[in-house]
């Protein structure tokens, strides 16, 4: 249930990010450094909204969500960069199964705080 939750907070916030994604791939030659920049803005965007909707019990929420949000896009764009390496399919389907791979293992994280 709190990962349905999660989601639906996050999910408002991820359709901006990829919008964006798609928007500006094409005006940028490197698509990681890209990926770095627009989901770093985001997931610090998210963090109010999620301490205080999804999260609220959580005592050390923003230690822990700072840490993990420093981290996210780095994860996020070593997955996208891996998989642009071996794959041969668009950025963004790429991006979306990056970002998703990262987003679990957040939330996962965030949770055991």
């Amino acid at each position: 249930m709190l990962l349905i939750k999660y989601y639906s907070f996050v999910i408002i916030f991820y359709i901006i990010e990829i919008t964006l994604f798609f928007i500006l791939k094409d005006f940028y030659e490197n698509i990681i450094l890209l990926n770095i920049s627009i989901r770093s803005i985001f997931v610090i965007c998210s963090s109010s909204i999620l301490r205080k909707s999804v999260f609220k019990e959580s005592r050390y929420f923003y230690q822990g969500y700072y840490f993990i949000a420093a981290i996210n896009p780095f994860i996020s764009s070593l997955i996208l960069f891996a998989m642009v390496y071996f794959f041969n399919e668009g950025a963004l389907i790429l991006k979306f199964i990056a970002d998703l791979m990262t987003s679990l293992l957040s939330f996962y994280l965030l949770k055991k705080l």
